[in-house]
């Protein structure tokens, strides 16, 4: 294990690198599986941070075996269930930008199935595709229809450019051969009938006779053929239509037309015999040539291979195989996330970003932190909730704690109300909505900043293998609130909460008592480098407070009329993004008054006052300076009126009101 550890150590050394741990569902996306969203927001659907995937939903294997769903013996069929995912805003900027300095890994309470379909779905979010797998197989099956159309089309083309060409060699050769007939059939009939007149002519004259018993007959035939048109006219008789078509067709047909179709015959239909006639002629010209669309849609499916291809090869590159899921470490359950499945050393090279911490705390061999409490390389994160998506089922485990989601409920319904049915501010909201999303961004900053830590050139090689992540990130946290008390003269972040914890929990644990779990809210402050304390005193920070009115808040606000009584979102906006975040956006009721200078800070600009005054008395006694400047003569009398006289009557109240506060707050800091 130790050389393990240490072949792990030198490789990220190496390419000095760290590693990276990612939880999907909350964390980097919002997904749900509800079919009502198809419906409601189609037009969602469009968006290239919306997508779509399709997965097999099989029975869990966890759900008790006592009632059998499907029956005894009969295994659930695989539904297959579409799934929409929501990604959050700034992923694309937060993975590009560390993919140089972190080994990404997944780990989810999702399946295989699941992590490796979203891992697809993120990357061809990254490359710019707008193909979703599903949207793949449907462009796919389009081009074959088309390929099979166009197939076709040329088929049936050459085919009535065949039939077309014999039908008019039939009619030609019948007309040619009913001229040849008629024309024998008179040259007989003049025949017989110059054998009948005379017999006894020469060649010659029967040959004359033989012109003029012709012109007699075509007369004759002439007059029959208007009698016969006139005869069709007054009785209204319809010709049969010629067709040259496939003879065993015909056949077929008719015997369909007496005996019926048959009912199990499988084969496919053959295509209609052809027919020469005007209807042809107008079907061909209303017939299309797919051959454009089918060119169209081979350079879209073509396009969108290509992002595939690049999507693939990304996501070889940002997840490779580096994916843990919950059926791979079926023994730990849903609730349960253990580091050292992951990292065998422990992961001490390793940061953790998710939305629940109460999953890692659960695992019994956590390398740091206290027992029943996450590890100190975790990094929290707001739980994502898309708004659309809201009210819709949750895929796979639901999402982490939000203390700040109760005190931005009141904004948000007043929002709602005001923007109630007016549809152009909805979409305004949410497009705020998008902008006030910063989590990614303030998670990548964190990650940045370890980076530099770690890999600092201040240190050496040595003092590096003993660094980690967790002390890391202990050091960061604490410079938060600790960090303020060197820059405020001393002076340390004290804070108050209200209605969030009960007072028997806040006094049941101590720091020197090391065992139990402190309370989420106690240990994000306390995590933070500053002090929780039960009653309000002179010198209080902040007041955290779930609600304004309470008996603490109120108490507060008369000893300690200086601190600032914010909600839990601001405390929670301060651990996720580990910075002192501005109080102003979550201040409770009424601003605090400024609050005066420490005691020290007083002290030394009192010492420099003294020193400036004598300075200056010296200057209007004497009229000399050693510095050579210059002195503004006018202004001289009314200053040394002062400093002679020692009083100011425009400030006597003034100064004693500083003096009364002066000393408050030098008495507040000798009991402290």
């Amino acid at each position: 294990a130790k050389s393990i550890c240490y072949d792990s150590f030198q490789k990220l050394s190496r390419v000095k690198k760290l590693n990276l741990v990612l939880d999907l569902d909350h964390t980097l996306l919002h997904a749900t599986a509800d079919y009502l969203i198809k419906t409601k927001f189609a037009h969602l659907l469009q968006r290239s941070d919306v997508r779509t995937l399709i997965l097999p939903m099989i029975e869990d294997q966890e759900q008790p075996q006592s009632k059998p769903k499907y029956g005894s013996g009969i295994p659930p069929p695989p539904y297959l269930l579409p799934h929409y995912v929501k990604l959050r805003p700034h992923l694309s900027t937060f993975l590009n930008t560390l993919l140089p300095f972190y080994e990404i890994n997944v780990y989810t309470a999702g399946t295989r199935s699941y992590a490796n379909h979203i891992c697809n779905v993120i990357c061809r979010y990254l490359v710019n595709s707008m193909y979703d797998e599903e949207d793949l197989h449907l462009l796919n099956q389009k081009r074959q229809e088309l390929e099979e159309k166009v197939r076709w089309f040329h088929v049936r083309k050459r085919r009535r450019d065949v039939l077309k060409k014999v039908t008019m060699k039939k009619t030609i050769s019948t007309e040619e051969k009913e001229d040849d007939l008629k024309k024998n059939e008179k040259q007989e009939v003049a025949q017989e009938v110059i054998d009948l007149v005379d017999d006894g002519d020469h060649e010659g004259k029967s040959v004359g006779k033989e012109k003029e018993v012709i012109d007699l007959v075509e007369k004759e035939e002439a007059k029959d053929d208007k009698k016969t048109t006139t005869k069709t006219a007054d009785t209204n008789k319809k010709r049969k239509r010629v067709s040259f078509g496939d003879d065993v067709a015909s056949d077929a047909k008719k015997k369909n037309a007496i005996n019926g179709p048959k009912d199990n015959d499988d084969s496919p239909s053959p295509l209609p015999p052809f027919s020469f006639n005007k209807e042809t002629k107008e079907e061909e010209k209303e017939e299309d040539d797919p051959t454009e669309e089918l060119n169209h849609i081979r350079i879209q499916y073509k396009e969108a291979m290509d992002l595939e291809q690049k999507a693939m090869v990304l996501r070889k590159k940002i997840f490779s195989s580096r994916i843990l899921s919950r059926t791979d470490v079926g023994d730990l359950g849903r609730e349960v996330k253990s580091l050292k499945r992951m990292f065998p050393c422990g992961g001490i090279m390793a940061a953790i970003v998710d939305d629940r911490e109460d999953v890692w705390a659960n695992a019994e061999n956590n390398s740091t932190g206290r027992p029943g409490e996450p590890p100190e390389n975790l990094l929290l994160v707001k739980p994502y909730h898309w708004k659309e998506f809201s009210g819709c089922r949750d895929v796979n485990n639901a999402a982490g704690m939000d203390l700040s989601a109760s005190s931005s409920a009141s904004l948000e319904n007043g929002s709602k109300k005001k923007n109630h049915g007016e549809g152009e501010a909805n979409d305004s909201n949410n497009n705020n909505e998008e902008k006030d999303e910063q989590q990614l961004l303030w998670t990548m900053d964190i990650l940045k900043r370890i980076h530099e830590r770690y890999y600092s050139d201040n240190l050496t090689d040595d003092e590096r293998q003993t660094l980690s992540v967790p002390q890391i990130l202990k050091e960061m946290r604490r410079e938060v609130f600790g960090g303020c008390s060197s820059s405020g003269g001393g002076r340390k972040i004290k804070i108050l909460l209200s209605g969030l914890v009960p007072l028997y929990k806040q006094k049941s644990f101590g720091e020197g008592d090391q065992k139990k779990p402190r309370p989420s809210v106690v240990r994000y402050a306390e995590d933070l480098g500053a002090t929780i304390v039960s009653e309000a005193t002179p010198d209080l920070t902040y007041v955290v407070a779930a609600r304004d009115g309470t008996e603490k808040v109120l108490r507060a606000r008369r000893m300690a009329p200086h601190c600032f009584v914010v909600r839990p979102s601001w405390l929670m906006e301060c651990y996720w993004s580990i910075t002192k975040r501005d109080v102003v956006p979550h201040i409770i009721g009424p601003m605090p008054k400024q609050r005066p200078p420490p005691p020290l800070l007083l002290q030394q600009q009192e010492r420099g006052n003294i020193q400036m005054n004598q300075e200056r008395k010296s200057i209007l006694l004497t009229g000399t300076d050693s510095s050579d400047e210059e002195i503004d003569v006018g202004a001289a009398p009314d200053k040394e009126s002062i400093l002679l006289d020692g009083t100011d009557s425009s400030d006597d109240e003034d100064d004693d009101d500083f003096a009364a506060e002066l000393e408050n707050e030098i008495m507040a800091s000798r009991n402290a």
